[in-house]
């Protein structure tokens, strides 16, 4: 397996007032076709896992100085009908495993890190495991202040993504902003040209 390091260095925004900061880091690759990605807003962050062939195995070590919930946001798993993938959780600062129902994760081509009893993930209520499903309701996890890191094995489905969010302050929807039909634009630079134009007449 060919190991990758995606340099996340996420700085913790500090909020105005005495609002605490979470902050997301370390964001390890253990596949050539796997990766993943850190969005960090202050008091959540954003975390997704993405593969194009496996094993893949990726993890992220999240840290917070308040109590914070952790999400399944989204799943997309491969093309096999039993689509299921694994996810860690320790606790770093009690050196506890949290992830207890199967011992799935516990296969030597998991990256060390995270290898031995998991929870598993999945979008098909039919599978006859102990699961969660994307729920961006109720929290998968509420969790006390301190280090934890999250990891993400997949030995099944032959690429997939796995998507949490971490916060402090419920769950977030992030709003893109919507861009403007090209017509929108040019009537943006005619009404530019018209305001140019006005203030020309009254220099002159």
């Amino acid at each position: 397996m060919k190991t990758g390091l995606i340099a996340i260095a996420a700085a913790a925004a500090i909020a105005a007032g005495s609002a605490q900061a979470l902050t997301t880091l370390d964001f390890a690759n253990y596949t050539a076709t796997g990766g993943g990605s850190v969005s960090n807003y202050g008091q959540f962050a954003n975390v997704t896992f993405n593969w194009a062939d496996i094993p893949y195995t990726g993890y992220v070590t999240i840290t917070s100085d308040s109590a914070f919930s952790l999400y399944l946001s989204d799943y997309s798993g491969g093309t096999n009908t039993d689509e299921l993938s694994g996810y860690v959780l320790i606790n770093q600062t009690t050196s506890t495993r949290l992830t207890n129902d199967v011992t799935w994760c516990g296969k030597t081509r998991t990256a060390e890190a995270i290898r031995g009893s998991c929870n598993l993930i999945s979008n098909d209520a039919s599978i006859p495991y102990e699961k969660i499903m994307p729920d961006t309701v109720t929290a998968a996890y509420n969790l006390s202040a301190g280090s934890y890191l999250l990891g993400v094995y997949d030995g099944n489905d032959p690429e997939g993504s796995v998507s949490f969010q971490a916060s402090e302050i419920g769950y977030q929807e992030i709003i893109s902003p919507v861009p403007l039909p090209a017509g929108g634009m040019l009537l943006l630079g005619a009404l530019g040209g018209m305001a140019a134009r006005r203030r020309f007449r009254k220099a002159a």
